[in-house]
């Protein structure tokens, strides 16, 4: 079996929340070399891995709420290079930027279609488990996604967040499988494959920018590269 997370494996925003974030700051002198980009983005895949930093600026700023956002910008221009002081000056600006100038299309990751597809007539049955807050069927129905898989979990409707185990043990068990027959696909090194690592399950890390090439772990670039990485591998 394998199960995939769904936002930025499956799906993703273009143009990507981050990057146009990244290219506004350096209008402002903000560096934004490819290094400090990199450097930023692992914050973000930890921050948003259901961290104690997170938690803690939810519960002082609110649920997303626009204080929380303008706290987040700041956290996140500090996490691209940017001085404290610097960084509280723009924050504002920055938020302000996001939530009037930024108007996101959801697009299919390339190639996913053509390697669900391949998956599915190689014998494995297909799953999607993500760290969103109410069920996505209906979405997964809309991106032309949803007879592919076999099983849609969201962490909301168990109450248990990636990284956390239990999120997975519940789908191993609605899908009746095996720890050791079950492979996991993310894109966030901190929710996914420490997550899969916890639950005792294999972990293929997508990782198109190759934020996380000093982590070691298993990794592919492209979606085409999935069904040629599990060739041979004996699991269905």
């Amino acid at each position: 079996m394998i199960l995939f997370d769904l936002d930025g494996t499956l799906r993703h925003s273009q143009p990507a929340p981050n990057e146009f974030f990244f290219d506004h700051a350096a209008k402002f002198g903000v560096d934004a070399c490819l290094s400090c980009r990199q450097q930023a983005m692992r914050w973000v895949h930890s921050y948003w891995a259901s961290s104690a930093l997170l938690l803690e600026d939810v519960e002082i700023f609110g649920e997303y709420e626009e204080p929380f956002w303008v706290n987040y910008a700041f956290r996140l221009l500090t996490a691209l290079g940017c001085a404290s002081a610097r960084a509280a000056e723009l924050a504002e600006e920055m938020q302000r930027h996001m939530r009037q100038d930024y108007q996101p299309v959801d697009e299919l990751v390339a190639g996913v279609p053509e390697m669900l597809q391949q998956l599915r007539q190689a014998g494995f049955r297909l799953g999607v488990l993500s760290n969103r807050e109410v069920p996505c069927d209906e979405y997964l129905v809309t991106l032309g996604l949803r007879d592919y898989f076999h099983l849609a979990l969201v962490a909301g409707e168990v109450d248990s967040w990636k990284p956390d185990a239990e999120i997975f043990f519940h789908a191993l068990r609605r899908m009746a499988a095996g720890q050791d027959e079950t492979i996991y696909v993310g894109d966030n090194y901190y929710a996914d494959m420490i997550g899969a690592q916890r639950a005792g399950l294999r972990g293929v890390l997508y990782d198109p920018q190759a934020i996380f090439d000093e982590f070691g772990c298993t990794s592919i670039r492209a979606m085409a590269e999935l069904p040629r990485l599990l060739e041979g591998d004996g699991l269905r």
